[in-house]
């Protein structure tokens, strides 16, 4: 999750309880982000189908330990219909190979091949405080649309205020899913592009042309609910209220710190 998408969301979600939900956790790198850039996270709904992955999200959690107030870990895969998908590790990442086949059917996995359950978003909403998420982050390997279709019902309400996920500009990609498509199904729901980030060239073909983005979403209601300069003058002022507030504690104990050498 780029930096700069962290500072442009912060003024909206400074010294608020947040629900975060992350589809394709993998290790949890993004999580710690948040956490360390101050976020605070009531709930944390980490979803990620790769079972090696998820041992090392586990460990995340367990060592960012009270700084999130309830985490919810859960070893699936997004979709947009409930069912049993065959997906293959790719290092960094974990690709679907399609629909896992019945067990008396199954032909043997190959080596970094794995069966897992494959859920909906909607399915999980059940346990989100309120049935609202704050902060959807989405990487799931060009499955984008398909987990997008399984949250129709958070959508339809626009009980997700912000969304991040990545997309590709090229129509043909496979890795990534691509962006109009993307924007075009949000659309449909009341969202609308409020940042781009990650911007990364054609890098295999050495072309200056761009190959992916990361794309920031944010529902109408939440927009209207949350005015682009009044939210960042308010957090201004919160900031700079909390640096006044500890320099005044800081000029209180060196004052003690007087009175009591002086006494």
């Amino acid at each position: 999750m780029a930096r700069q998408f962290i500072a442009d969301i912060t003024p909206y979600f400074h010294a608020r309880p947040i629900v975060y939900v992350d589809g394709g956790a993998h290790t949890g790198k993004i999580l710690a982000n948040l956490v360390e850039s101050g976020f605070d996270l009531r709930e944390a709904h980490l979803i990620e189908p790769n079972p090696k992955a998820f041992a090392a999200l586990g460990q995340t959690v367990e060592r960012l330990g009270g700084r999130i107030r309830r985490a919810r870990l859960h070893n699936l895969a997004l979709g947009a219909a409930p069912g049993r998908l065959r997906m293959t590790d790719a290092g960094s990442m974990s690709r679907v190979l399609g629909p896992a086949a019945e067990p008396e059917a199954a032909a043997p996995a190959a080596e970094g091949d794995f069966d897992v359950d494959c859920v909906t978003l909607d399915s999980l909403a059940w346990d989100f405080e309120d049935g609202h998420v704050s902060i959807l982050k989405l990487d799931v390997e060009g499955s984008e649309p398909e987990a997008l279709r399984g949250a129709a019902g958070l959508l339809s309400r626009q009980a997700i205020d912000v969304i991040y996920l990545e997309a590709g500009l090229s129509e043909g990609a496979v890795q990534q899913s691509y962006y109009r498509t993307l924007e075009d199904l949000l659309a449909g729901y009341g969202y609308r592009i409020f940042g781009i980030y990650e911007q990364t060239h054609e890098w295999p073909s050495d072309s200056p042309l761009l190959r992916r983005v990361n794309l920031g979403f944010m529902s109408e209601r939440f927009a209207a609910a949350n005015p682009h300069r009044l939210s960042r003058e308010l957090y201004r002022l919160r900031v700079q209220s909390a640096a006044l507030a500890t320099e005044k504690d800081a000029l209180a104990a060196e004052a003690e710190d007087l009175r009591s050498r002086v006494a």
